[in-house]
């Protein structure tokens, strides 16, 4: 078919053929067909009328047996299509590739006779464009360059050298950028590559797939001392002749790697993989790249090696109907020459490389659910395209309705060849042989399929069996070795001399005992490290020790370890159950503070601490976090910062404010005093 989707031409049909004339003004025979190939119109009419009957028409596709008996010149071509949108299909195939109408029409039982007049022709020439015969013409604009570069030498080197490539990397970035942002802004697809040096971009090229008389009206050229802007056509108008689908024209379905740029990889596999063509090139535009694709097949996957997909890639797959593939994350240098070390031919550079891992990539993805395709036409017996189906799989069906769908074809196909062939009362016969012949090979295939699934389920049974059986034994032995394992642990101890016995006993006695010492050893050293910081405490510092809960136990374990003395703090970790005695207690010691986590104290002991000018502290107060050790050291503003801060929490508003209007005042002073100092 004309589209890669494998859709026919959806609309009207217009076939043309040259009437032998003596004047100079062109005529045609023509005819118009429906979709479904009912004759609309037929007659003659002129080259000027064209346009005409398109309209009147609804004309969605003209076909012809050669495109230059209408056009005298692809440009003629490109500006009537811009007028018309309609497609245009040669039906004998690309020029110096083409088949004879006449051979066409035998072929597809369109006629039996060797000359056809121009009328016959015409009708026969939509007729095939219908079937799907022929190729497509796809007309292609210029490839336009855009180059900045400098306008003269750095120098000799030094300081001056050296400031005048900056000013240079910051002109040329400055240009590169405001020509990208140009070329965005009108929507046009383009490549760019940069040269960077030492001191930033050096020069800069763009490739866009435009027209140079369209982009030249954007981009000017810029010629200064200091760098300059060209802007140049590279490729000029002209048209490429896309195959289509049918019997006769079908080629290789494809999976194209593409490595765009200002050099392009071309990477081009089959569907089983192997790799059909490798190449890199300068300056490559959009119809060399295509073009080169077809010489090979009809591509239906297109791929890239990098995450996100390139804008050209894109335009490729819009313009092909395929489908893209990328990579769900970069592909490291090591893993790409991994992947293409044991390939053949070997890539020649990184263009060539990066498309060919696109293109293996996007093969792996299908590689086994094509294998399963393989092997499960082996048991049809039906002439089915693998490839075919492997397409449909590729633009997004699954295996069984692509094999379903593969088979509804191949009837197709036949029915219509059979009612091509003959004429006769005995068609309907014929075809319902065939079909019925077809239907018990089909039948009698997946018979096979079933029974053979249903001999390896049976297989697949057997198996599980034989593994339940294998681990029983496997347990089994295991049990056995282990119970054989305490019987002869068991007879060895019986037969060791008691006195090993005994020493054995002391030794594990022993090693318990010492690993208790060392145990309390560490408690000891921390113990004796936090001793330690207490006896060389200053003023500026104030300790904190550690209550886990409030009772006496805790008190009394903690006034052993680390001593309780006039002024300490304390930190009550669970202040919950204390009461009066543990209070009093506290405050016999002298301590200065307690610090709680959450309000629990009860009322009992709170009103003695606070009766006794005990301050009460939670966690909060602190501007910084008190450690989780038994004893921690913080400075003496610190801990004032944290009185002062539980303080202001029992204080009203209004109270609040005031001693924050006086904190001020005095902050004033001070600096006052200060600055006359």
């Amino acid at each position: 078919m004309f589209n890669h989707n494998n859709q026919r031409v959806n609309g009207n049909i217009l076939g043309l053929d040259i009437l032998p004339s003596s004047n100079r003004r062109a005529k045609f025979a023509f005819v118009i067909l429906s979709k479904n190939g009912i004759k609309i119109s037929t007659g003659t009419l002129e080259k000027s009328e064209l346009i005409e009957y398109i309209r009147k028409f609804k004309i969605k596709a003209i076909a012809t047996d050669n495109i230059f008996e209408i056009f005298s010149s692809v440009e003629e071509i490109a500006d009537f299509v811009r007028k018309t949108h309609v497609n245009i299909i040669q039906v004998t195939g690309k020029p110096r590739n083409s088949y004879k109408i006449a051979y066409l029409a035998k072929q597809y039982g369109l006629s039996r006779y060797g000359k056809l007049s121009p009328q016959k022709t015409a009708e026969i020439a939509a007729r095939l464009a219908l079937f799907g015969v022929g190729s497509k013409i796809e007309l292609f604009e210029d490839l336009t360059e855009i180059i900045i570069s400098r306008t003269r030498s750095l120098g000799e080197g030094g300081q001056h050298q050296q400031k005048y490539a900056r000013n240079l990397a910051a002109f040329i970035k400055n240009a590169y950028r405001e020509i990208e942002d140009k070329l965005k802004d009108a929507g046009y697809v383009f490549s760019s590559v940069k040269r960077v040096g030492d001191f930033g971009i050096k020069g800069a090229k763009f490739l866009v797939y435009a027209p140079y008389d369209d982009v030249k009206k954007i981009i000017k050229k810029f010629h200064s001392d200091i760098f300059r802007i060209d802007v140049r056509p590279i490729e000029r108008k002209r048209m490429l002749f896309i195959p289509g689908e049918d019997k006769i024209s079908a080629q290789k379905y494809l999976i194209c790697g593409i490595d765009p740029g200002d050099t392009t990889g071309i990477a081009i596999l089959d569907l089983n993989g192997k790799v059909l063509h490798l190449t890199s090139k300068k300056n490559l535009g959009l119809a060399n790249i295509i073009e080169t694709i077809y010489s090979y097949g009809t591509p239906v996957l297109i791929a890239a090696d990098v995450p996100k997909f390139p804008q050209l890639l894109e335009r490729l797959c819009k313009r092909l109907q395929a489908v893209s593939f990328w990579p769900k994350r970069i592909i490291s240098i090591s893993e790409k020459n991994e992947i293409v070390r044991q390939l053949e031919p070997k890539p020649q550079d990184t263009h060539q490389r990066d498309a060919l891992i696109a293109a293996i990539l996007a093969y792996k993805k299908y590689k086994n659910i094509f294998a399963k395709v393989n092997s499960i036409l082996s048991y049809i017996p039906l002439p089915l395209s693998p490839d075919e189906i492997k397409k449909q799989i590729i633009l997004g069906r699954d295996i069984k309705d692509a094999i379903a769908n593969s088979i509804k074809s191949y009837m197709e196909k036949r029915e219509e060849s059979i009612v091509r062939r003959k004429t006769t009362v005995n068609v309907s016969r014929d075809f319902d042989d065939e079909k019925r012949k077809i239907l018990n090979k089909l039948s009698n295939a997946y018979s096979k399929i079933d029974e053979l699934n249903n001999k390896i389920n049976l297989l697949l049974d057997e198996l599980r069996r034989k593994k339940e059986i294998i681990n029983k034994l496997q347990n089994q032995l295991i049990y056995e070795q282990e119970k054989n394992r305490r019987i002869l642990k068991r007879t060895i101890e019986e037969l060791k001399d008691p006195l090993v016995n005994d020493l054995r006993r002391e030794i594990s006695h022993l090693r318990r005992a010492i690993s208790a010492l060392k145990r309390k050893f560490t408690v000891v050293e921390t113990q004796n490290r936090t001793l330690l910081k207490l006896l060389t405490l200053d003023a500026s510092k104030v300790p904190i020790k550690v209550l886990e809960k409030f009772s006496n136990s805790q008190v009394e374990r903690l006034f052993n370890t680390y001593g309780i003395k006039k002024g300490d703090v304390i930190y009550i970790k669970d202040p919950s159950g204390g009461g009066k005695n543990i209070a009093k207690k506290l405050i016999s010691f002298g301590i200065r503070a307690i610090i709680i986590e959450r309000d629990v104290l009860s009322l009992d002991a709170k009103n003695l601490l606070e009766g006794a000018n005990i301050a009460i502290l939670l966690k909060d107060d602190f501007e910084i976090p008190i450690e989780d050790s038994p004893v921690s050291i913080i400075n003496l503003t610190d801990f004032e910062q944290a009185v002062k801060n539980a303080r202001r929490r029992k204080m009203s508003e209004e109270d609040l404010l005031y001693e924050e209007l006086l904190d001020a005042i005095r902050e004033a002073r001070k600096e006052k005093n200060i600055s006359k100092l």
